[in-house]
């Protein structure tokens, strides 16, 4: 049984195909703002755009979007410090952001029955890059419950 879908990003800090390196916190001195991969942006265009579709059998059960509903239950909010030496050096300031709140709940609770096919796909109407311009990686959680045959 469905009962609660959730979709996470986790930013990178490369562009390279096929590779994945963790973002920290989003860190940047504001004379390299520019330059600096921007974390918070990153999460904000994922959540903004793009919708969740899900597939069982050949049926589309649910077609939510933008992804932003979908948040996950693992995840904070922003958090964010901003440190400064002298007047004349400027500042430096740490951020990393998710999405969180309710997770999207599945009501009535949607069922899987065993070897059905299901497919959870994430869309967009045209590529959407991330302001950072590094990969991603993207995970979908689908919580419930799994029911047995008593043996």
């Amino acid at each position: 049984m469905i009962k609660s879908i959730e979709v996470s990003l986790e930013p990178a800090t490369s562009a390279d195909p096929n590779t994945y390196a963790p973002a920290n916190p989003g860190a940047f001195a504001v004379a390299a703002a520019a330059t600096t991969p921007n974390v918070v942006n990153d999460v904000e265009t994922f959540y903004r755009s793009g919708w969740l579709e899900l597939v069982i059998g050949n049926k589309t059960y649910l077609l939510e979007a933008p992804l932003g509903k979908f948040p996950p239950k693992t995840q904070g909010v922003i958090d964010s410090s901003c440190t400064s030496n002298s007047a004349t050096v400027g500042i430096t300031e740490y951020r990393k952001m998710n999405r969180a709140g309710r997770p999207y709940f599945t009501d009535p609770a949607l069922s899987l029955m065993s070897n059905q096919n299901f497919a959870v796909n994430l869309r967009w109407p045209a590529v959407v890059a991330l302001p950072s311009g590094f990969n991603a990686r993207v995970g979908v959680t689908l919580d419930g419950v799994t029911f047995r045959a008593a043996q």
